[in-house]
């Protein structure tokens, strides 16, 4: 993957659980409707955040909300496991949490 320098990096708290994942926005401007990523930047489960996410905001996803990007297949907790969350929000270098 190629990183933008010139862009700022993006910063996060990330918690995995069982069924869900919870991201806090560490940046200090917010993140405009953006990408989760699980797993995989190019094959990895996704889902997209409509909206604002403003800074320190916390939010709970649902692991169950997460879709294959080919498939649709939705994402299987009891059978999945989360290994890498990867946030793509416009403006800012891509954030890899493991």
């Amino acid at each position: 993957m190629a990183v933008d320098s010139a862009k700022p990096k993006l910063l996060a708290r990330v918690q995995i659980g069982h069924e869900v994942v919870s991201i806090t926005n560490g940046n200090d401007a917010p993140w405009n409707s953006p990408t989760v990523i699980l797993n995989d930047a190019f094959n990895g489960a996704i889902l997209e955040i409509a909206g604002v996410w403003t800074p320190g905001e916390k939010k709970e996803l649902q692991l169950k909300e997460f879709r294959g990007r080919m498939n649709r297949q939705a994402f299987k907790p009891d059978f999945e496991s989360v290994k890498e969350v990867i946030i793509d929000a416009k403006g800012f270098q891509l954030g890899i949490y493991k």
